[in-house]
């Protein structure tokens, strides 16, 4: 899942509108609400045949108590920036930003922000 995937093009696709009108969100009792636990979720799909599948609770990928792996979190970045920067310029701003500690001046970032 990334920034795209919230994007008005994929909410406004009709497949997608209509299957919205069939989710209902619950609080679920049995999952703490403190701690790592309050952004976990449980999701349970009701068959038409009435079966139920879920899936449990779990650890969101890119919390603190389940970090992501650098290759995922640069992937990530580059996921959003593509949204607002030119290709071309993707790939050096991460590398700039990755070493920011070893960056003199941050004009440097900036310039190639604009």
């Amino acid at each position: 899942m990334g920034i795209a995937t919230f994007r008005d093009d994929k909410t406004d696709d009709p497949a997608i509108k209509a299957l919205m009108k069939r989710v209902r969100v619950v609080v679920d009792p049995e999952i703490p609400g403190e701690g790592d636990q309050h952004v976990w979720t449980r999701v349970t799909l009701r068959l038409r045949d009435g079966r139920e599948v879920s899936v449990a609770p779990r650890p969101v990928p890119g919390h603190p108590g389940s970090p992501l792996s650098l290759d995922q979190l640069r992937e990530k970045f580059r996921d959003c920036a593509r949204i607002v920067l030119p290709d071309d310029r993707v790939e050096s701003v991460r590398q700039m930003v990755e070493d920011l500690d070893g960056c003199p001046d941050l004009r440097s970032l900036t310039a190639i922000l604009s």
